[in-house]
């Protein structure tokens, strides 16, 4: 769909699909590279680095990297509770989060499973009860520092939606 409108608009657009985690960093260059409520889905440091490392090295010097993602704000915030459970192997204390629960120093959502935890590597069992990794809700700020640290400046936020973030390399 996006080609058949880029082309009826006669742009030179380039799509890809792929694993953002596992995106070549060798390739064409980009003016703009968009991630539209993906990187809150990309839980682990090491993969977030991974996909700045490559993201930076696609994007063109001139060019902005668009991010839009869920942050901690003041409404998400009204979902966590006062309910907290202790993972007992490590003294990560989690916080009631909607269904779900919340280490609210890294902004980690674990979402409880009730398939096979063995289906799942990354599967953690907290008071009796199987959880996966599924989101990172970070605070705007946090968001802020963890792309300034990959080399981003920001030149834009959308005020009245904080997830809205625009970036572009530092010079």
């Amino acid at each position: 769909m996006g080609r058949k409108i880029a082309s009826q608009r006669g742009l030179n657009i380039h799509f890809e699909v792929a694993d953002v985690c596992d995106l070549e960093k060798e390739g064409g260059q980009y003016d703009l590279i968009i991630d539209s409520y993906c990187l809150q889905c990309i839980v682990f440091d090491h993969e977030r680095q991974q996909v700045f490392s490559a993201v930076k090295s696609r994007l063109k010097s001139d060019g902005y990297y668009l991010v839009s993602t869920a942050i901690l704000d003041k409404v998400h915030e009204k979902m966590i509770g006062s309910d907290t459970l202790e993972a007992s192997d490590t003294g990560t204390v989690y916080t009631k989060y909607g269904s779900s629960i919340i280490d609210v120093d890294t902004g980690i959502v674990l979402s409880p499973i009730n398939k096979s935890a063995h289906d799942y590597p990354d599967a953690i069992c907290i008071a009796e009860q199987w959880y996966l990794p599924s989101r990172r809700h970070l605070r705007s700020s946090e968001l802020e520092s963890e792309l300034a640290v990959a080399g981003f400046n920001i030149v834009f936020r959308d005020e009245q939606h904080t997830g809205s973030l625009a970036f572009t390399l530092s010079n």
